[in-house]
């Protein structure tokens, strides 16, 4: 049955197509980009290792450059990966304290302001850059994508009581400019320092209510599993569902709307 189940999300996701949910006659996007957010070390680039081998069903190979045992690299670049011809998982730099900044950068990237395969930016709140941003018109790319945000939090860290009004913030802001809250991933779940019901409990109350624990492969731990394989997969098809309701929530119109209600 794992087997079966394994095939059938695989065949999902390989073969998806933003048209097919709901035909001609209204907006349909180029592609779906997932968008990874995190902070610094919890293991963005090697969930994306981990997506690509599951989906390409092949060994597990790090291309993304993942720091040791899942984070610790730092990537500055928002870097767009193409899993299909019709679904991307974009890259991003750690967020290290969740901040007014990062927070403002987050939006930016949502808002389409800012263009994948550029350097993320990193200038400070009073910066001639932030008030700069409030100029800029959005990037062509972001007419022509639905965005997926996923948050990555290492499940063996523990949180930070400081940051959930940020992370609020970061949810709420995420839905006003996809349509969708944030789908949470822990890392390293074999590791997990507090009950799953706990961890539900309180992005729950920040409306993430997608969540998913992860045993993730990494380069100390290369060999494929079906558990592992299932878990990933039920994550990228619950992207493109979600993806899928905004679609159809913007039908009968052509253009996508600015911001969600």
């Amino acid at each position: 049955m794992d087997a079966r189940r394994i095939r059938d999300y695989r065949n999902i996701v390989s073969e998806y197509n933003p048209m097919k949910s709901v035909g001609g006659g209204g907006y349909i996007p180029q592609k779906i980009s997932i968008r990874l957010f995190g902070k610094l070390g919890h293991g963005k680039s090697t969930f994306i290792n981990n997506c690509f081998c599951v989906v390409k069903d092949s060994d597990y190979e790090n291309f993304t450059g993942e720091g040791p045992a899942t984070g610790g690299a730092v990537n500055s670049r928002i870097e767009a990966h193409d899993l299909t011809s019709k679904v991307e998982i974009v890259d991003n730099r750690g967020l290290r304290n969740l901040n007014a900044r990062e927070i403002h950068e987050c939006n930016m990237q949502l808002d389409g302001v800012r263009k994948t395969q550029t350097q993320v930016h990193t200038k400070g709140w009073a910066s001639w850059a932030w008030f700069l941003d409030q100029m800029k018109g959005r990037e062509t790319e972001w007419a022509e994508t639905i965005q997926v945000p996923i948050f990555i939090y290492r499940a063996d860290m523990p949180r930070i009581p400081s940051e959930i009004v940020h992370l609020r913030q970061f949810a709420d802001n995420a839905y006003y400019y996809t349509g969708i809250y944030p789908i949470i991933v822990l890392m390293m779940a074999e590791k997990m320092s507090e009950n799953l019901d706990s961890v539900r409990g309180f992005f729950g109350n920040l409306h993430c209510t997608d969540i998913y624990p992860v045993k993730n492969y990494h380069e100390k731990a290369t060999e494929r599993n079906m558990e592992t394989d299932t878990m990933i997969l039920e994550i990228l098809v619950k992207c493109l569902n979600r993806a899928d309701s905004v679609i159809k929530r913007i039908h009968p119109d052509t253009v996508k709307p600015t911001w969600f209600k």
